[in-house]
Parts: C-alpha cells; structure tokens; sequence
C-alpha cells in the first residue's frame, strides 16, 4: 500500500519500480516461485491539500490519481477533498472522491490499456533511477536484519521522518509551488476549518 504524491511523473515511476523490485525479491528468496506479480493499493494523500481553497486539491486529486493509474496501481482509495476539515466532509466532496478514478478509468480508457505511459523515455530513466535507489535500500534494510529489527525499523522511520521533514520545510519556504497553499492564494478563500 502507497501513498499517492502530487509530483507526477515520480509517482507514475514509483509504482513501475516498486514491481520490478518485488519481482528482484521474490527472485532472489523464493527462486522457484513462478508468480512474481503483486497488487497495488495506493491512497491520495493530505500533505499538499489546501485548506484555504480546497478546491484546488480537486485538481489535485485528479493529477494524482492518473499518476497512479497511469502507473498500474490495482486499488486506489481517494479521500473527500475536505476529508480534514474539523466539519466532517461534504456530500460533494465526497461524490467528486468517488467520480474523479471512475472518469479517468472508464471514459478516459486508462483501465482498457496495461501501460499506457510505456516506452517513455524520461519515464523510463526515472524508473530506472528509483529502482536502483529502492534496491539499494533494501539491501541496507536487509543487511540490519530486516524491518522487523529495531535497528532497521528505527533506520526507516528516521529516513520517512527526513523526507517529510525536507517536503515541509520546501513547502513553508516556497521553494515548492504549491497552487492555493503557497503561490497564487484564492483572492476569496473558502476555508476549511481544521
């Protein structure tokens, strides 16, 4: 299960280098193992969502939903747009959640081709990219014993923080345009009380 981020191609990339590492795994633990396939769920997450004008998080919810369709996630799970708000969500947020991946799936024929980003170059390189950085992670998981290791848990936890902590920070500092949170703010916001 992933999390669905706002910066596409990395995205679309994410999950078509997550299948060739499990396939790399389960080659390399389980070699008579003839299935080397998995599924995919994936959730939209909340880290770049307005609450200020949460309507542009409709757009984004689109981009990042085609990112993980594009990129062949199996399950997808996306939130009412106002899924935080201290109000609970509305009826049309909660529609759009359900509209957006039935559009995209069912008229825009994204469900009827099994990749329809292959064969792209700058796609390829970054898959190529994240899945050497992925391999070389595991391999450093696995030589602390696994995930189930305190040592490598630990490792990972601090490494999720940092990520996070960088995310933020670019956010707040504006060195990532985010429309509606940091750049070209709704002159008439319709917040969302947190």
């Amino acid at each position: 299960t992933f999390g669905v981020g706002g910066n596409y191609l990395n995205e679309i990339s994410k999950f078509r280098a997550f299948r060739t590492c499990w396939s790399r795994v389960i080659s390399a633990y389980f070699p008579n193992d003839t299935n080397l396939s998995t599924t995919i769920s994936a959730q939209i997450g909340h880290l770049n969502k307005s609450f200020a004008d949460p309507h542009t998080n409709l757009l984004r919810q689109t981009t990042e939903v085609l990112s993980a369709i594009s990129g062949g996630v199996d399950r997808l799970s996306v939130h009412p747009y106002d899924a935080l708000s201290k109000h609970g969500t509305s009826k049309l947020a909660e529609r759009m959640a359900r509209n957006i991946p039935l559009i995209l799936a069912e008229e825009s024929y994204l469900n009827a081709v099994i990749d329809p980003l292959g064969g792209s170059y700058v796609l390829e390189e970054i898959t190529h990219q994240l899945n050497e950085l992925a391999w070389k992670s595991f391999i450093e998981l696995d030589s602390m014993g696994g995930i189930r290791k305190q040592l490598a848990l630990d490792h990972l936890r601090n490494s999720v923080r940092e990520t996070a902590n960088k995310r933020i920070h670019s956010m707040k500092t504006k060195n990532s345009t985010y429309i509606g949170i940091n750049k070209f703010m709704n002159p008439t916001p319709f917040p969302i009380e947190r």
